[in-house]
């Protein structure tokens, strides 16, 4: 796979984005390690206070999800990257099924529909070893 890199004329890149990764074990304690990890990364990266409120309960979803739907037994990754007001989260899973929001009346099992509400994006993408989940949030960022 080649990857390729684009900047637009009008504006120099200054910086690389920032970036971190945590590996969860598959145990449902990992959801909470998750939104910890999540709420004091972002706040390391001086993220404003209600996308990381947003992020948070993002990756919680996202995660549990990763857990409870799978039977794989390989540690979940989360990543997440910022770069100037652009927020992308990866979650892995092993569960090659595609995932599809819940319907209202549903008696449990409402995170996609979060997730498709709260995300400015949001898909997955399949993997030999299974798929990542990736969200996005776009914020006005501070010229």
């Amino acid at each position: 796979m080649t990857a390729v890199t684009m900047t637009r004329l009008d504006h120099s890149v200054i910086d690389a984005p920032s970036f971190a990764k945590t590996d969860l074990p598959r145990a449902l304690t990992s959801v909470g390690e998750a939104r910890a990890w999540m709420g004091k990364t972002l706040a390391g990266w001086d993220v404003a206070a209600d996308t990381v409120d947003d992020a948070v309960l993002l990756v919680s979803e996202i995660v549990t999800n990763a857990l409870l739907h799978n039977a794989g037994s390989n540690d979940t990754t989360v990543t997440a990257s910022w770069w100037y007001g652009h927020l992308r989260i990866t979650v892995s899973d092993p569960d090659l099924r595609i995932s599809a929001p819940d319907r209202d009346d549903d008696e449990r099992g409402r995170g996609l529909m979060i997730v498709s509400m709260l995300a400015t994006r949001w898909g997955e993408t399949k993997t030999l070893a299974g798929k990542f989940v990736w969200i996005e949030l776009t914020t006005e960022w501070p010229r």
